[in-house]
């Protein structure tokens, strides 16, 4: 019978749990990094999306809180829209099998 340290390597414990260190080697992949920094940068596009749209409509002359409404719900809907025909296309559709 051998020890968990000499069958799995050094970094794993009992039960085959990995060290974190393991999980930190991944993000040395450069690969990897740009994912993750796209990733973060389109996040952070969207998410920074909404208030810039705010403040522009806020700007306009007359823009208040009916019209900023307005152009928010003028933007939901069509994502709303594609939603609901993306779920019922994904649900007619079989997915490709390898």
């Amino acid at each position: 019978m051998t020890d968990d340290a000499t069958q799995h390597g050094p970094d794993v414990g009992p039960a085959g749990a990995r060290h974190w260190r393991e999980d930190l080697r991944l993000l040395r992949q450069h690969d990897l990094g740009l994912v993750l920094v796209s990733r973060f940068v389109s996040d952070l596009g969207t998410g920074m999306a909404p208030i810039a749209l705010a403040f522009g409509v806020l700007a306009l002359p007359g823009g208040d809180a009916r019209s900023l409404g307005l152009v928010l719900l003028c933007a939901a809907v069509p994502r709303l829209l594609f939603f609901l025909v993306g779920g019922v296309l994904a649900d007619r559709f079989d997915r490709p099998r390898p």
